[in-house]
């Protein structure tokens, strides 16, 4: 199951827990009364616990801490997989060429290369991206 941290507006309290609905569904509910919420993972969990006060309750588990540190650690998490993702099309480039012979059909790798377009669109979480397999 997915995990969350929302965060109240001020940013210094937030709270942890599974997700029930889709991240999507979630974010509707809270961020309309102003708070952001962001998916998380059990490392994610456990780099805040190693920075900060932490209590739980009921499977929920309240840290004070800022909203702007866990979009930090996100983004640099997507900025990650974006560059390893931009690295697998750049070495599959080649695969586009008209007269680039190859035993694995055109779209077979138009078809890897547009997952790995998509991967940002198709995860909620860094964490959960998972590559496809380069034809061969």
């Amino acid at each position: 199951m997915a995990k969350y941290v929302s965060f109240k507006s001020n940013g210094d309290l937030y709270q942890y827990g599974n997700l029930e609905r889709t991240l999507v569904g979630i974010k509707a509910a809270k961020e309309k009364n102003g708070v952001k919420v962001f998916a998380i993972t059990a490392n994610q969990l456990k780099e805040l616990r190693d920075d900060c006060d932490a209590s739980e309750s009921g499977g929920v588990v309240t840290i004070i801490k800022s909203a702007e540190w866990l979009e930090n650690k996100t983004n640099e998490a997507w900025r990650k997989i974006r560059k390893e993702r931009n690295q697998l099309l750049k070495d599959s480039d080649y695969t586009m060429l008209k007269d680039y012979p190859t035993t694995v059909s055109e779209q077979e790798w138009t078809t890897y290369r547009q997952v790995l377009r998509d991967i940002p669109q198709d995860y909620d979480s860094p964490d959960e991206v998972v590559y496809p397999d380069k034809p061969e």
